[in-house]
Order: structure tokens, then C-alpha cells, then sequence
């Protein structure tokens, strides 16, 4: 539920979520901490510890040049599943929305490869014309049918 909330950006909810969850510390932290949001950070960390095993420092954001990023740009289509997704850039991050739903922004682990990782979507592009998405063990490839 609480993953739901916060793709949503419903930020209040969420912190009433974390007061009562019953969750580990250590997930929910993981779930907040992809937002960005220090509050919801905060409240995660008065809610309950997070265990210390396995800490190490983050790894940098992998930086991907703008002109890449404009380039993946465009609406896509896939024979597999009957849904358009939109690919755009905004405030130099790269943007996915899919026919009815919401906006979300990829994280880049390189110049090809881009992860959503609140519902553990991974997108792989072959080229600027093409790229295959996965999530929930599925994989789906998608070719661009309109250029932004």
C-alpha cells in the first residue's frame, strides 16, 4: 500500500502509512528514500530503525548526456502489449508515461539501461528507436512510433 501512495504522490498519506505499518524498517526506508522527500526520510527513521547490515555508501548517479537523453525521446509502441508509452526528458532527467497512467522519472545505472525502481521497472534500450521493458518477470519490447 504504501508503494501506491507513494507513486502517487500523496505525501500526507504516506507519513500516516509509516506511523502504522507494521513493515521492517529497512523496506520501508528503501520505498521512502526513492521520493527524495527528507520528510518522509525523517518519519521512516522515527517509525523504526533500519538495520545497519549490508550498509555502504550509495554508488554516484550515473550521468547521462542530455543530447542521449533527447534523442530516446518519442512515443513507443509494443505488439506485445496494447499500450503506448511516452518517453521525454524534463529538467534534464529522462520521464516515462504510459496511455492512462502517471509520470514517473528513471534513475540511469548507464547510458543505455534506466530503472523505476518503486515498481521494479527496468528499461534497456537497444537503440534511439527502441527498447525493451521489464517488471514482474515479463520483458517487453517496444519501437518508437512517433519521434518528440
Amino acid at each position: 500500500m504504501l508503494d501506491f501512495v507513494l507513486q502517487r504522490k500523496h505525501y500526507g498519506v504516506a507519513k500516516m502509512l509509516i506511523r502504522k505499518t507494521a513493515a521492517k524498517p529497512d523496506e520501508v526506508l528503501e520505498s521512502v528514500a526513492a521520493t527524495g522527500n527528507a520528510e518522509l526520510v525523517q518519519a521512516s527513521l522515527d517509525a523504526g530503525k533500519p538495520s545497519q547490515a549490508g550498509a555502504h555508501e550509495p554508488a554516484p548517479a550515473f550521468v547521462v548526456d542530455v543530447k542521449t537523453l533527447e534523442a530516446y525521446a518519442g512515443t513507443y509502441k509494443s505488439d506485445q502489449v496494447p499500450l503506448d508509452i511516452k518517453v521525454f526528458v524534463k529538467e534534464g532527467s529522462l520521464y516515462m508515461q504510459a496511455t492512462g497512467q502517471p509520470e514517473f522519472a528513471l534513475k540511469a545505472t548507464s547510458a543505455t539501461q534506466f530503472e523505476f525502481t518503486l515498481a521494479q521497472v527496468v528499461v534497456e534500450f537497444d537503440s534511439a528507436s527502441s527498447f525493451t521493458l521489464k517488471q514482474g518477470g515479463g520483458s517487453f519490447r517496444f519501437k518508437k512510433a512517433v519521434t518528440q
